[in-house]
C-alpha cells in the first residue's frame, strides 16, 4: 500500500473573530415561505438524542432534499473538499468524527437586485444527510471567464480557472457554517484558504474534451486530443469525470468510512497513480469503497490502486483494466480487491 503525505502551508492572513456579535438565529420557515427575507438564517437540523436505528450519528438527520432553496436563477454551485487539509486528523473534544469530513455545498442565486447564498453542511457522499443550512445575502459578486470573487460579512471566496475549464478552483476564508456577522468588520484579503472550494455554473458544464467511442480518444470540437482538468470534489458532486485527468487523486477524498460512489461518468478518464480509497492517517486502513454502475469506457484504470473495494461498470475495447481480479460479462466488469 502506498503512503500519502500531504503538506500544505496555506494560512489566512488575518484571523476570524470568535465573537459572534448580534447574530440572528431564526427557526426554519414553513414550507410555503421563502427563507430569504433576512440577510442570514441558520437552520439546525436535529434528531433526538436516542441512537438512530439506521446508523445515522446523533445530531444529524436524513432529509430527501435541502429544505432551503433560493428563488431566482442559480448561477453557481460550489462544494468544499471532504478532507480538511488545514487541521489535524484527530477530532477535538465534543466533535463527532464524521463531522470532520462534512462538506459545505453552496448555491448562489441571482435575484435581480441581489445575489443570495445557501450554505448546506453535511455528509460528503450522501446529500440527504444535512446538519445545517445557512442563508446569506452577498455583499460582493464578481465573476468573469477566469476569476471569481464572492463574499458576505465574515466570509471571502475566490477562485480561478482556464477559459476552457468548467470549474473554478479556489477556496474560502472565514467560517461558512456561521450566520452572517452583524459587524462593521470586513475580512482581510486572503493569502491562503481555510476551506478548499470548487465552483461552477450548473447551466454550463459541458467539458472541452469528450470521449469518442469510435476512436477511443478524448477530443474537442476541432478533433484535437486532450484531457479535462477538474477537482475530485467537482466530480463527486456532478458525477462527471469524462476525459478528466485524475492523477494522484483519492476518489473517496480520504473519508475513513465505507462509501459507495455510484453512477460516475469516467469515460476516457485517466486515473494514473490514483486511489479508489485512501486514509488520512498512515496508521488507519483505507475504508471499503465501491465504485458502482460507472461508465468506464475508454478509461485508463491500469494504475488505479484499490486497497479495499470494488470497481463495477461498463467498459469497451479501449478500457484499460485495473490490476485486480475482474469478472467480465459482455461490456460489464466487476473487479474486487
Amino acid at each position: 500500500m502506498k503512503t500519502i503525505s500531504l503538506s500544505l502551508a496555506l494560512i489566512g492572513c488575518a484571523p476570524v473573530s470568535n465573537e459572534l456579535e448580534s447574530i440572528s438565529l431564526e427557526p426554519a420557515p414553513p414550507a410555503d415561505e421563502t427563507p430569504l427575507e433576512s440577510s442570514s438564517t441558520l437552520t439546525l437540523l436535529e434528531t433526538p438524542s436516542a441512537p438512530s436505528q439506521s446508523g445515522t450519528p446523533s445530531g444529524r438527520v436524513d432529509i430527501p432534499q435541502p429544505q432551503a432553496t433560493p428563488e431566482g436563477t442559480t448561477v453557481l454551485e460550489c462544494t468544499s473538499a471532504a478532507w480538511d487539509y488545514f487541521s489535524s486528523w484527530e477530532a477535538t473534544e465534543g466533535q463527532e468524527l464524521d463531522a470532520m469530513f462534512d462538506v459545505h455545498r453552496i448555491t448562489i442565486a441571482d435575484q435581480g437586485d441581489k445575489h443570495v447564498a445557501i450554505v448546506e453542511t453535511g455528509h460528503a457522499h450522501d446529500r440527504t444527510d444535512v446538519s445545517s443550512v445557512v442563508t446569506h445575502t452577498l455583499t460582493r459578486f464578481d465573476q468573469d471567464e477566469t476569476m471569481l470573487y464572492l463574499g458576505w460579512e465574515g466570509v471571502s471566496i475566490s477562485g480561478w480557472k482556464g477559459e476552457s475549464q468548467v470549474a473554478f478552483t479556489g477556496g474560502a476564508w472565514g467560517d461558512l457554517e456561521q450566520p452572517t456577522l452583524d459587524t462593521e468588520a470586513h475580512p482581510a484579503p486572503p493569502c491562503g484558504f481555510e476551506v478548499i472550494l470548487s465552483c461552477w455554473d450548473p447551466n454550463d458544464t459541458e467539458p472541452q474534451f469528450q470521449y469518442d467511442t469510435q476512436s477511443g480518444q478524448c477530443t474537442d470540437e476541432n478533433g484535437v486530443e486532450g484531457l479535462n482538468h477538474s477537482s475530485i470534489e467537482y466530480v463527486r458532486e456532478t458525477k462527471d469525470g469524462e476525459c478528466t485527468h485524475l492523477g494522484w487523486a483519492a476518489l473517496n477524498e480520504m473519508v475513513p468510512f465505507d462509501t459507495e460512489l455510484k453512477g460516475w461518468n469516467l469515460r476516457g478518464a485517466v486515473l494514473e497513480e490514483s486511489w479508489l480509497s485512501a486514509s488520512p492517517n498512515a496508521d488507519l486502513s483505507p475504508a471499503h469503497v465501491m465504485l458502482t454502475n460507472a461508465d468506464l469506457r475508454g478509461a485508463d484504470l491500469s494504475k488505479l490502486s484499490v486497497p479495499y473495494g470494488t470497481v463495477e461498470g461498463r467498459v469497451d475495447a479501449h478500457t484499460r483494466l485495473p490490476e485486480l481480479d475482474c469478472l467480465v460479462d459482455g461490456d460489464r466488469i466487476d473487479c474486487e480487491s
